[in-house]
């Protein structure tokens, strides 16, 4: 019993260590617009760098409506990165869960860049063809 009270207070102890330190770790909190074609969600990112110079943004969502409810009905949320002077890289699907919540972790070269959401038929698609839900600029 003693040692599940030690292994709990040291988890908590690390979590708050953790919690403390991230602020001042030169990471920041971004607001991500969302459109109103899906007024109910909400969107940000935690915005950093890796040990090689990378940005990284670790995406969340929330109250992400189902995409085969939007207008028109599609079946995927892909994410796209846009360095200035690029066309949009395709990051991957953004996988919503049953509570309408997702998550993605990206990285890039760039210091500067646009992140989007769009709705699409397929997660494969090379190039955005839906309207942007979620965006915004993502500098450090």
């Amino acid at each position: 019993m003693a040692n599940d009270h030690t292994q709990n207070l040291a988890v908590w102890v690390c979590l708050l260590a953790c919690l403390w330190i991230w602020p001042f770790s030169g990471g920041k909190r971004e607001t991500l617009t969302v459109s109103r074609t899906i007024p109910g969600a909400s969107a940000y990112a935690n915005v950093g760098h890796d040990k090689n110079g990378n940005t990284t943004v670790d995406l969340h969502v929330k109250f992400m409506p189902n995409p085969s409810t939007l207008t028109p009905a599609e079946t995927n949320y892909v994410v796209w990165v846009q360095p200035r002077g690029h066309a949009p890289e395709n990051k991957g699907k953004l996988r919503v869960n049953s509570n309408h919540h997702g998550s993605i972790m990206l990285r890039s070269p760039y210091r500067v860049l646009n992140v989007f959401i769009t709705a699409e038929a397929s997660a494969q698609v090379t190039r955005p063809t839906g309207q942007q839900l979620i965006y915004g600029l993502i500098s450090r």
